[in-house]
């Protein structure tokens, strides 16, 4: 799989600001530091978007996810919401974090990824 370098300085501004609100982070500074660990120094190995309303980034390869012998195996999903969009972590039995979900719940997403 190709993977691709991307900027994740918006999405790091946003775990910030959900860090200091009064949300699942608050309280959970080793999350926080392991969602901006795999943002920052993880590859991007596949993505999928739609500009305005929704994008997945994974981090680590997803086929033959959950079956034997496969480096994808699900743990659960870390919900985050921070103003205008929802991010879904994706969290693996191993630790990591395999990918993350935006969902965005405005029209004008450009304004949040670039401020």
């Amino acid at each position: 799989m190709k993977t691709r370098k991307y900027d994740p300085s918006w999405m790091i501004k946003a775990i910030d600001a959900a860090s200091h609100a009064d949300d699942g982070l608050t309280n959970n500074p080793e999350m926080v530091k392991l969602i901006k660990d795999t943002l920052l120094n993880c590859p991007v190995v596949k993505s999928k978007q739609d500009d305005h309303q929704y994008c997945y980034y994974n981090f680590v390869d997803g086929s033959r996810a959950n079956q034997q012998g496969s480096e994808w195996q699900f743990q659960e999903s870390i919900d985050v919401y921070v103003e205008g969009a929802d991010f879904i972590f994706d969290l693996l039995k191993d630790g990591r974090i395999g990918g993350v979900e935006i969902q965005y719940s405005w029209r004008n997403t450009q304004d949040f990824k670039n401020s």
